[in-house]
């Protein structure tokens, strides 16, 4: 990797600060620059928050910064929701990699370790591929992003250490970016799905609430392409959850049949989680819900194990 893939997130502090050139193509100039050079020292330095491993280009030239967990095995891409790659989503991506994962989690917009700002998540939600999915009951899965998280997908098979040990690369969507867990499975190497608390279609409606926002013909290549009677992808919500109806979990079911499962959390009541409770694996909820969470986690680290190592 380039040294400048390594000060990640300071890239845009750095231009609005110091009006430094970064030039149209990446980072290529910026870093011959003086006032840059204590930047670069100081973020090699600073392990409080993870910096960006890298930037993936697909054949089309759709661009995302990456940050990565784990040290080895399987390939794990892990897509944050609209609060942002947040502390909280980076822990879950550290637990998942403290399985034998390498986590990848791409920036779609925010600052790493931050929560998002409400105007980058709405800039990121009034692109038309998010509209399509938000809006509509079915939509395809040929836009920017689905296909740079293939592109992606494909790239990390072959480039993860001890790779031809692996099976697949697995993929794990959270509400606003649930969807794209089917979208990135409809092509190899994808082989594991986890869906936490899908939340588009926007829930208004029954069609809506029943809906996955895939199209037909996408989840008959999905049903085609992965092995029948064994499950592929799960989904996990609590089960109180308005955001992501239980209805959504049914319709895939009935759609995808064996190829998908799905979880339900038990929320509000004596619970102790509240009737809204919504991010599984980031929210933070009291202690004794842990067990719950956990419960939760073993499913999704033994669907990874199964699907991407072949454990049985």
């Amino acid at each position: 990797y380039r040294i400048d893939d390594f000060i990640g997130t300071k890239l845009d502090h750095l231009k609005e600060k110091d009006n430094i050139n970064v030039g149209t193509g990446g980072h290529s100039n910026y870093w011959c620059d003086p006032r840059v050079v204590p930047h670069i020292v100081a973020s090699m330095l600073t392990t409080d928050v993870p910096q960006m491993d890298f930037i993936h280009k697909d054949s089309v030239g759709t661009a995302f910064q990456v940050v990565r967990r784990g040290v080895s095995g399987p390939a794990v891409i892990m897509l944050h929701e609209i609060t942002g790659m947040t502390e909280e989503c980076i822990a879950f991506a550290d637990r998942v990699a403290a399985h034998g994962y390498s986590v990848y989690l791409p920036l779609f917009f925010g600052r790493v370790g931050e929560r998002a700002g409400l105007w980058s998540a709405a800039r990121f939600c009034v692109r038309k591929e998010i509209l399509n999915m938000s809006l509509h009951v079915e939509s395809d899965s040929q836009g920017p992003i689905a296909k740079w998280l293939r592109d992606f997908a494909a790239h990390l098979h072959v480039k993860v250490p001890g790779h031809g040990e692996y099976k697949g690369v697995g993929v794990i969507g959270m509400c606003l970016t649930g969807r794209f867990v089917l979208s990135t499975m409809l092509e190899a190497p994808a082989t594991a799905g986890v869906m936490c608390q899908p939340g588009t279609p926007a829930p208004i409606g029954d069609n809506r609430k029943a809906a996955s926002g895939v199209c037909q013909a996408d989840l008959d290549k999905l049903t085609i392409r992965l092995p029948a009677h064994e499950t592929s992808i799960i989904g996990i919500r609590f089960s109180e959850d308005f955001r992501s109806p239980s209805q959504r979990m049914h319709g895939l079911e009935r759609k995808l049949r064996s190829c998908f499962g799905h979880l339900e959390i038990e929320s509000g009541g004596a619970t102790g989680l509240a009737p809204n409770a919504h991010s599984v694996f980031t929210g933070n909820y009291p202690r004794n819900t842990a067990p719950a969470i956990d419960q939760a986690l073993d499913r999704v680290i033994e669907l990874l194990g199964r699907r991407l190592k072949g454990n049985r």
